[in-house]
């Protein structure tokens, strides 16, 4: 059994700004593999672990999850990020051989609308 002492679970960026309408990528990681991962919403919500994509309809919230547990990544897409989608999520982890049971990172999102892009042509 593989022995874990004091992992450390850091996010892959510790504030996120992204804009609504746009594929949104949220991560944190270990240096050990994963037993699971889950996110939480800033209103509460808890987002199990999928593969597959999962919408809630209640919740404007569409999202799937990375194959990655094995590298010791969590990483979840938000598809079609909306603003009330912005304030502090947390990454959740159980780490293969720690005593630990959860490990919680914080990571904070601001999500603004959709930014048109204007080319002028003259």
């Amino acid at each position: 059994m593989l022995s874990v002492t004091d992992p450390e679970v850091n996010t892959h960026a510790g504030k996120v700004v992204a804009t609504t309408s746009q594929l949104m990528s949220l991560s944190c990681g270990a240096q050990a593999s994963l037993d699971y991962c889950w996110f939480r919403h800033p209103s509460g919500l808890s987002l199990p672990f999928s593969i597959k994509t999962i919408y809630w309809a209640n919740y404007n919230l569409g999202y799937s999850y990375e194959d990655t547990l094995s590298q010791g990544v969590c990483a979840v897409n938000i598809i079609l990020p909306i603003t009330e989608h912005s304030g502090e999520w947390t990454c959740n982890v159980g780490i293969q051989g720690s005593s630990n049971e959860d490990y919680a990172v914080p990571i904070k999102v601001g999500i603004s609308g959709r930014i048109e892009k204007f080319l002028y042509h003259g």
